[in-house]
């Protein structure tokens, strides 16, 4: 059953007038291969959000800059994503925060789901359903790696480069990305 709600409104827009609406000063960097790679395999599924206050988008950013260079580079409109002419539009969800909030909205939005971590028993269960459909895990921001670092993460076991470590006085020896299983980050070794 659908009912109507007050405080939000739908809209159509053109990827170029949300261009115009995007905040000059967004500090968050974006991951535009992945957003893409989501977006290709799921489409357009998270609406741009905007302020009617202010006039700006406060969440959505980029998914805008991955829908515009897609639509730059001649790909084929995502699922949801409609074509009018030769620009492509998406609908956007308008709601009003009050005078002044929508930079503290759009860091909000940005970190609060930045703070919260992964179940990582949960997390290597979907991602391993996942994976015996398509092993690429394509569109979901994991590589097949990121799935093997967590099996090896819960499983308590290193891999072999932790445990084979190279003298480092040795002049022939030479240096390789290493991943840490615990918190992904990677270093040369």
């Amino acid at each position: 059953m659908s009912r109507v709600v007050k405080t939000h409104h739908v809209d159509q827009h053109t990827l170029a007038d949300l261009a115009a609406r995007a905040w000059d000063r967004n500090p968050r960097r974006h991951d535009l291969e992945a957003l893409g790679a989501s977006l290709g395999k799921f489409g357009y599924a998270q609406p741009i959000l905007i302020d009617d206050t202010s006039g700006r988008i406060v969440a959505g950013h980029g998914v805008l800059a991955s829908l515009l260079l897609a639509q730059e580079d001649g790909h084929t409109p995502p699922l949801r994503v409609t074509v009018q002419g030769a620009e492509w539009s998406v609908a956007a969800i308008h709601f009003r925060l009050a005078e002044g909030e929508a930079d503290g909205y759009s860091i909000a939005d940005t970190r609060t789901r930045e703070l919260g971590g992964w179940h990582d028993d949960l997390l290597l269960a979907v991602l391993q359903d996942l994976a015996e459909l398509d092993p690429t895990l394509a569109g979901t921001g994991f590589t097949a790696e990121d799935l093997t670092v967590l099996q090896q993460k819960i499983g308590g076991a290193l891999p072999a480069s932790f445990t084979e470590v190279p003298d480092p006085t040795d002049p022939t020896r030479s240096l390789r990305t290493v991943t840490c299983p615990h918190c992904g980050e990677a270093f040369q070794a």
